[in-house]
């Protein structure tokens, strides 16, 4: 280190520094320790909603005497939740394992404990939404469960009051993020793996079939109370949000030598992610130039320096469609009713836990090149399941990969597979959610 660069460092910062001295090594083990053993592989689910006025559809926000923040405060007191607090305003509630959080724009998330089981996480969901619903009647407030929000744009959606938010809302430089920050509602879903050599197998799977997934449940063509022309509006908005942070990890994952990329490599992509904030005691500090974590471990900023904490939280701001950590996390799915919504895991857990399944639809994808999934992702949002791809449509690989998963899991004799049959019929009649949202001319139905 220049002496220039720590000439102002209190001694006890530079004994901090020294005693931290961290290496790669203790960046690695927070994938190592995601192992897990083959017979105890689970899944999680977070469940994102739009809080509208029953009446209007018009965004509900954090404050006032209906807002989210009276929602929390009611339902924690009639429930017994605990409270989840940023300095002094709740931002969410926790009970056995459940969490109930909010986002940006005050979206309301459901995030499930771990299960083996797609049925228990069913069953942990419509409990605590069933509870949701009948508070949100009695105030007035509708959930929809919708990729954007249908009537309200970003500018008439204030932030809640939650630190890291402003400062994300500051620092992402793309047109698009306040509408992904403000706007948006999804689901996401998470796998467990049982080496790293799996670890790697199920991302490069998931991320081959994310655009295909984020087709399957598009369900957001309306926005500002127009027809966007998109299947997807949600999802157009992640591709202009942050270059450096969101897409598909690396071009490695995505050919036939992905069998070499490692822990070690999804380290280097991460490191040289540029930073947002990292967080001392109570204080945040921005980031207000660009470096990267390896340039944060080696350097340090403004008198700090790198811990595994701050490493954890930077994994946290980077937004791939899907993304490592002691589990692998999907991403990018539209927020869908109904028994549909368990469609999303359902799909992965056929293929992703199916060995077999997944060198299947490897070999699906074999003759695609990184340009084509990098395409697919770019067209997608727009036009759905009849973005072309060579000869073919979306359509018709989605046919195939929906088969695939039920098949799996009826193999297996998994009840899970009952989850797959509304979607697979809607793909059969070649529509998507969008569709039927469309199809409703006088008055779209969420």
């Amino acid at each position: 280190m220049q002496n220039s660069f720590i000439k102002n460092i209190t001694k006890a910062q530079i004994r901090v520094q020294a005693e931290n001295n961290l290496t790669r090594d203790d960046l690695l083990e927070v994938f190592y320790n995601g192992i897990k053993p083959v017979g105890n592989l689970k899944i999680g689910m977070e469940y994102e909603r739009l809080p509208v006025e029953m009446d209007t559809f018009k965004s509900v926000g954090y404050f006032g005497e209906n807002g989210l923040q009276h929602f929390l405060l009611k339902f924690g007191e009639r429930y017994a939740w605990d409270e989840v607090r940023d300095n002094a305003f709740i931002i969410g509630l926790r009970k056995n394992n459940v969490q109930i959080s909010l986002e940006p724009g005050s979206q309301i998330e459901i995030s499930t404990a771990p299960h083996s089981s797609i049925m228990n996480i069913e069953k942990e969901i419509s409990i605590v939404e069933k509870q949701m619903n009948l508070l949100a009647f009695e105030m007035g407030i509708k959930f929809l469960s919708y990729g954007v929000s249908p009537y309200n744009t970003w500018q008439s959606i204030p932030l809640i009051p939650k630190t890291r938010y402003h400062i994300m809302a500051k620092m992402l430089p793309g047109d698009m993020a306040p509408v992904m920050m403000r706007e948006t509602a999804g689901i996401q879903v998470t796998f467990d793996f049982h080496s790293e050599e799996d670890a790697i197998k199920k991302m490069s799977t998931a991320l081959m079939l994310s655009p295909f997934a984020t087709s399957i449940f598009a369900n957001s063509p309306v926005h500002a109370g127009e027809n966007t022309g998109y299947q997807s509006y949600r999802a157009s908005a992640w591709l202009d949000t942050d270059s450096n942070r969101c897409g598909l990890v690396s071009y490695k994952l995505f050919e036939a030598g992905r069998k070499n990329f490692t822990f070690e490599d999804y380290l280097d992509v991460v490191l040289n992610v540029p930073m947002l904030y990292f967080v001392r005691g109570e204080e945040y500090i921005k980031v207000n130039t660009y470096l990267t974590f390896k340039s944060f471990m080696a350097q340090g900023f403004q008198g700090y320096y790198a811990t595994k904490e701050d490493f954890e939280l930077h994994l946290n701001l980077y937004f791939p469609e899907v993304r490592l950590r002691n589990y692998l996390e999907i991403r990018n799915h539209d927020s869908v009713p109904g028994i549909m919504k368990y469609a999303v895991p359902a799909l992965y857990k056929g293929i992703l836990y199916d060995e077999d399944m997944c060198d299947a639809i490897l070999e699906m994808f074999e003759d695609f090149s990184y340009t084509d999934f990098i395409y697919l992702r770019e067209n997608v949002p727009q036009h759905g399941l009849r973005t072309k791809i060579g000869k073919y449509q979306v359509l018709d690989y989605a046919k195939e990969i929906l088969a695939a998963a039920q098949d799996s899991l009826c193999s297996a004799n998994d009840n899970d597979s009952k989850y797959l049959n509304k979607c697979i019929s809607l793909i059969q009649q070649k529509k998507s959610l969008a569709d039927l949202t469309l199809e409703n001319h006088d008055r779209y139905s969420f």
